[in-house]
């Protein structure tokens, strides 16, 4: 049998990574979940713009650095969704188990990393 030992610790220094990104007020944004739908409402807006993104580079058009900005924020808005539910288990509270949490957190390290692919495609435009 092996244990599977869970160490969150470090990912809400990954998220504070695109909290420039973000226009809102974080604390009341950490106040507004409370719920797995709420976590969940977070993930849509970020895959969303990534779609968009994809979508303006694959038909020529250009990215800006606002479209970029546009991802960052979601993405931060997702992480500390994540954050809110590891914080004091409320993933439990919250009717999840510690595996919806890693597939979350792998979730937005996936994101991040298709969110600096986009970056890169737009320094590359010129």
């Amino acid at each position: 049998m092996s244990i599977i030992v869970r160490d969150w610790t470090e990912f809400s220094d990954e998220v504070e990574l695109y909290k420039r990104s973000f226009d809102g007020n974080p604390k009341v944004l950490f106040n507004e979940i409370n719920s797995k739908e709420d976590i969940n409402s977070k993930d849509y807006p970020v895959r969303y713009k990534i779609k968009i993104a994809d979508e303006i580079f694959d038909k020529g058009g250009r990215l800006t650095q606002e479209d970029i900005e546009g991802i960052k924020s979601n993405l931060y808005e997702f992480g500390v969704a994540i954050v809110k539910a590891i914080d004091g288990d409320n993933y439990k509270r919250f009717g999840m188990r510690e595996e919806d949490i890693d597939a979350l957190i792998k979730m937005f390290r996936e994101y991040a990393e298709e969110t600096k692919t986009r970056e890169m495609r737009m320094f590359c435009q010129d």
